[in-house]
């Protein structure tokens, strides 16, 4: 029987590779809530999108594929489900996102798994949501000549509970500890549920709502902005092995964790660096917006909005009226006239 113990996994000495990636993250993470707490309106919208990227990209890892029209249909108008792909990826969608709005932690347990894996089917008509797989089953792959292999054979049905209780025990004892970095220790308990996968349907997006969930409980936040399973999904082939081998030999207690651990590690630091980008974009075509304002006003001495809206077409409406706000209240230019004839000019000092 496989002994869960994350003790002896990490007690052993972490590989430098690993502490450098961990390294790399915190520096990250360090700058995260810069970010985040600016409240601003794109900021939302990274939020939203990523929200809706992890839904749609991990049921398309599961080859679950619908239309981008649909897409906007069902997680943003809320239109009427059609099929199970459609199922599949809303209930992804509500459960990611009411686990991110939770306000506290509870620890894991049996029914706490039971429950996740009832909301995430809680849209289809599957009479086996909700509850562990009564018959053994076996993970497959196919091969190049289109027949199927075994890939890994998972917990037998009958030890699923004792197992699952087991894993939310071990893992619950070292958070509540805190003596395991909690990236590490999110990773090897993500691993050993795929390894158990005690579900007849769903087991890998239960292990992508598990991983998110958990990271995002120990405050690494990034993946609420930027999707790991859109990342997950461009690097497909490289995850299937990392499992394949962190997985070998898991029955017997001599499987190596850090094939694993090492890509979910470098997916977490890949969403850092395009957050940040992303971020920084952001803010450079705030200034860049006011800068050109300034000049064009500089350029044509006497401008309207409406002149400056069909002068600038990459920036909307809006952005352009807040900015011309933000220009006004720091003195930079003066309003001349009002109403339709409306015009603005440089503040002379």
């Amino acid at each position: 029987m496989k002994n869960i113990d994350y003790k002896r996994i990490f007690n052993k000495g972490i590989p430098t590779n690993i502490i450098n990636l961990l390294t790399e993250i915190y520096e990250y993470k360090g700058r995260q809530n810069i970010y985040i707490n600016n409240k601003n309106l794109e900021i939302q919208k990274l939020k939203k999108q990523a929200l809706i990227d992890s839904a749609v990209y991990s049921n398309k890892i599961e080859n679950i594929n619908i239309s981008k029209k649909r897409i906007k249909d069902i997680l943003l108008e809320n239109d009427e489900l059609q099929n199970e792909n459609e199922e599949d990826i809303k209930g992804y969608f509500e459960l990611l996102n009411s686990l991110y709005n939770q306000e506290t932690f509870e620890l894991l347990n049996t029914n706490l798994i039971l429950d996740l894996h009832y909301q995430l089917f809680q849209n289809s008509n599957t009479k086996m949501s909700g509850r562990f797989k009564l018959n053994d089953n076996f993970i497959l792959e196919t091969t190049l000549e289109g027949t199927q292999e075994i890939k890994f054979i998972p917990v037998k049905a009958f030890f699923i509970s004792e197992y699952i209780n087991n894993l939310c025990n071990k893992y619950n004892e070292e958070y509540k500890s805190k003596k395991i970095n909690s990236l590490l220790l999110t990773t090897a308990f993500v691993l050993d549920f795929i390894c158990i996968s005690p579900f007849n349907h769903g087991n890998s997006r239960m292990s992508r709502i598990l991983l998110n969930w958990l990271l995002s409980v120990g405050d690494i936040k990034v993946v609420q902005y930027i999707s790991l399973e859109k990342i997950i999904f461009e690097n497909l082939e490289k995850y299937q092995n990392v499992q394949q081998k962190s997985s070998y030999k898991w029955h017997d207690n001599l499987n190596n964790y850090y094939y694993f651990i090492e890509f979910i590690l470098k997916i977490v630091l890949q969403a850092y660096k395009e957050f940040e980008s992303r971020f920084t974009s952001l803010e450079n075509k705030k200034i860049d917006v006011a800068d050109n304002i300034l000049k064009l006003i500089a350029q044509y001495q006497k401008v309207s909005k409406n002149e400056l809206i069909n002068l600038l077409p990459e920036s909307s409406k809006r952005t352009i009226e807040r900015k011309l706000n933000v220009l006004l209240k720091a003195k930079k230019i003066l309003k001349i006239n009002q109403g339709k004839n409306t015009k603005y000019t440089i503040k002379q000092h």
